[in-house]
């Protein structure tokens, strides 16, 4: 059970235990101002966590309105957060993987078009120029880059 069932479920059972005069917990004004303690940290600690994390707060919220406009629907359909969180939950070697893949795709696309205006391609328009080491370790520069100069 996550925090907020949690926190629903203790509400409802004092709820339900203030009403009825025949439960045996009996729920008295120290429970109620420990409860409502205990949610307003939870929501001090959530506020700080997304203001500790602005760069993914920005992504975040920027890919999921991608996301509504791709699928056509409102910030509350699940849809684009399902979509969100699959990414989220993708190994991040794959996005390097994937990179690495898009970016030799994209170099032989070049070819190509230039081939279609005149040019004469030789085997080395063809083989790998980057390895995936090189990649990560550029991506990993980069992102590191971005973080310094964000944070």
């Amino acid at each position: 059970m996550d925090i907020k069932k949690s926190l629903n479920w203790l509400n409802k059972r004092f709820v339900s235990a203030k009403d009825n005069k025949y439960n045996s917990f009996k729920v008295n004004k120290h429970d109620l101002e420990a409860f409502n303690n205990v949610v307003r940290y939870i929501s001090i600690v959530n506020n700080k966590r997304v203001s500790k994390n602005d760069l993914f707060a920005k992504l975040y919220i920027y890919f999921l309105n991608q996301q509504i406009r791709y699928y056509q629907v409102d910030a509350l359909e699940k849809i684009p957060q399902k979509e969100l969180s699959k990414l989220l939950n993708t190994p991040l070697f794959n996005f390097y993987e994937a990179f690495h893949k898009e970016l030799h795709s994209a170099r032989h696309t070049n070819v190509i078009e230039k081939y279609k205006k005149g040019y004469k391609p030789t085997i080395e328009d063809f083989k790998e120029k980057y390895s995936i080491e090189f990649i990560t370790n550029q991506l990993d520069l980069q992102i590191n880059q971005c973080l310094n100069r964000f944070e």
